[in-house]
């Protein structure tokens, strides 16, 4: 999606009278508008989506430290489910695992290290998976192999 897709959006959430929906728009699309203002230029797709990938992060983020509020935690799992409307469907873990796999078929692991492999890992699986996931695949992939 684009930022005139988001803008779209915010627009339909207002007409439903979707104000915490309207909300967390609003909040991404600020994010939108400062990056492109640093930028000097609109966004592309990639990178609205890296702007809502940040903002799913910081989200689930809070959503841990809510731990003992439940009324919190509540409102912040409304919000990651909003977010996460916004990115492509996200791989699996054995998927990733499967893709790492693939990727790294031709290497042996003497002649790898995992800032390479994350490299070339990152880039392939950009926006399919999150970071966390793609790590945890890219370790089971040295301790295997």
């Amino acid at each position: 999606m684009l930022y005139e897709d988001y803008r779209r959006e915010k627009m339909q959430a207002l007409k439903n009278k979707d104000t915490f929906k309207n909300k967390v728009i609003t909040g991404l699309m600020s994010d939108m508008t400062y990056k492109m203002k640093e930028k000097g230029q609109d966004l592309s797709e990639e990178e609205c989506q890296a702007v809502v990938q940040k903002a799913l992060k910081k989200a689930q983020e809070a959503y841990d430290l809510a731990a003992s509020r439940p009324d919190k935690q509540e409102e912040m799992a409304k919000e990651i489910d909003i977010l996460k409307g916004f990115l492509p469907e996200q791989l699996t873990a054995e998927a990733v695992q499967a893709k790492v796999n693939d990727l790294f078929a031709d290497l042996s692991p003497q002649e790898a290290n995992k800032g390479m492999l994350m490299g070339k890992a990152m880039g392939a699986l950009k926006g399919l998976a999150d970071g966390r996931v793609i790590s945890d695949a890219v370790d089971a992939w040295l301790k295997k192999a």
